[in-house]
């Protein structure tokens, strides 16, 4: 009788934890076969996503087969994560060391020595990049606003602005207070739509120095987008009287000026910047790119956002046109159904604006007045759509009108949207079991098209919907003995 594998000494047991693939990896990386490592690499943190142990020579892994950003931006993540921060900052000292980076790794050094106290490594900097200053707090400021500002436009290019947002609000009060620092927060906060500032901290910035672009510029964003009308009206027209002095209070001016609506003033101050340093940054040619198409230079505002989505990986913004056309559909098909007498169009045009991407950005305020005054039943729906509410009876009905969305079917338009919506009612109302929605949804249509005499076969329809000739008729009897 042979002996059991359980019973098999000679077996040898691996537990392939994150121990393992990280000693593995540090072997290869000793054999110098850094595309192996990698992958353990990979493999163990995937098992231990913040694992300090890890990071450092997958970084280190990263920068020996040239990827240095995404060894920089593993890096970055665990500073915003507040993970040994301080330890990163020298880790990326290192490395920008060795990618001959010597403006970052002196910068970065330095936050890492002010943080952790350490003369060695400081003077070691000193010696390797020759650096000689009067003043080492104002030089600590800088490295301080430098790294702050690297680290948060890594955020906003990866279109994590909330995270940009939260990551400004940990640094300590001073930093914050810088106008380099506020900028920054102020065009993200812009961006992402959700531009709150505190109005007596402006208030008194203005007292003191009634000609601060910087927080002239957020105060006017602050009532614009709190609806202050009067009072907006007000600073914009003290804010058109400014004349910046140097290039940073242009940009800043300009893109501001941008997001108002203040299109032809907006590009007198930004185009000259084309030649300058502010060249590189995505929010000029996000500006641009609006300022150009709402004047009417179409060609223009393609060229400047197509530099805008280069230089942002990931982003939840849409070029004007698109707004347009957005705004256009919500204005001609989804509001009328919103305004219908019918509740079942009303629902159909709650579904639509549910279905609809980047509603948010284009949402009127008409619109939500009309959201607003609707009755209980269409106000439930949409808390469903909006919020994720579960509910049977609402579920059945939107979950139908998806599976119609997402068919051939939809192009006979509203009318067969509605047509479901009463049969699916009829069908909860007589007890109907709704867990399954596919063989409803086919009856519904097939009933429909066969009522407007259009040519529809039973075998077309269950297999657009991948349901057997049985469960259909099943599903057309109960709609029609209803």
């Amino acid at each position: 009788m042979s002996q059991s594998l359980g019973e098999n000494s000679n077996v040898i047991h691996v537990k392939f934890d994150k121990d393992f693939y990280y000693h593995k990896a540090m072997e290869k990386m000793r054999e110098q076969d850094f595309g192996y490592a990698e992958s353990l690499f990979k493999k163990a943190l995937e098992l231990s996503p913040n694992d300090f142990v890890i990071i450092p020579p997958y970084a280190e892994c990263l920068v020996e087969l040239n990827k240095n950003t995404e060894a920089e931006e593993m890096m970055f993540n665990q500073i915003v994560k507040e993970n040994f921060v301080t330890d990163y900052y020298f880790y990326l000292s290192q490395m920008y060391i060795k990618t001959n980076e010597p403006n970052k790794a002196f910068l970065f050094g330095l936050r890492y020595v002010t943080e952790e106290d350490d003369q060695d490594y400081f003077e070691e900097m000193i010696q390797m990049f020759e650096v000689k200053y009067d003043d080492q707090t104002i030089v600590e400021e800088e490295a301080e606003r430098f790294v702050i500002q690297h680290i948060f436009q890594y955020l906003f290019s990866h279109g994590r602005l909330q995270e940009a947002n939260e990551y400004i609000d940990r640094q300590r009060a001073k930093i914050q207070e810088d106008k380099h620092i506020m900028n920054l927060k102020a065009m993200s906060m812009l961006y992402n739509s959700q531009y709150v500032f505190s109005s007596r901290r402006r208030h008194t910035r203005l007292e003191d120095n009634p000609s601060d672009i910087y927080a002239l510029c957020h105060m006017t964003l602050l009532l614009y987008n709190t609806q202050q009308i009067e009072r907006y009206e007000q600073y914009l027209n003290q804010l058109s009287k400014l004349h910046p002095i140097n290039d940073e209070e242009s940009f800043k001016l300009g893109v501001v000026l941008s997001y108002l609506g203040k299109h032809q003033p907006s590009n007198q101050l930004l185009v000259p910047l084309l030649k300058k340093a502010q060249a590189a940054t995505p929010q000029l040619h996000h500006a641009l790119s609006y300022n150009f198409y709402h004047l009417g230079y179409l060609d223009e505002a393609k060229r400047h956002w197509q530099r805008f989505e280069d230089s942002v990986q990931y982003h939840s913004q849409l070029p004007p046109w698109k707004i347009d056309e957005l705004k256009d559909m919500l204005d001609r098909h989804v509001l009328p159904l919103l305004k219908d007498e019918d509740y079942r169009y009303r629902l159909y045009g709650i579904f639509l604006l549910g279905y609809m991407k980047h509603r948010e950005l284009v949402m009127s305020h008409e619109i939500w007045e009309v959201l607003e005054s609707l009755p209980d039943y269409e106000r439930l729906y949409i808390t469903y759509t909006f919020q994720d509410l579960h509910l049977n009876k609402l579920g059945f009905i939107d979950k139908g009108m998806k599976l119609i969305e997402q068919s051939i079917y939809q192009k006979y338009g509203k009318e067969i949207f509605v047509s479901w919506i009463e049969h699916a009612e009829m069908l909860i109302a007589d007890n109907e079991s709704i867990e399954q929605v596919e063989h409803y949804v086919a009856a519904s249509i097939y009933i429909y098209l066969k009522m407007l005499n259009k040519k529809i076969t039973k075998k077309e329809i269950k297999d657009t919907f991948h349901i057997t000739t049985y469960r259909l008729n099943k599903a057309i009897n109960a709609i029609l003995s209803i």
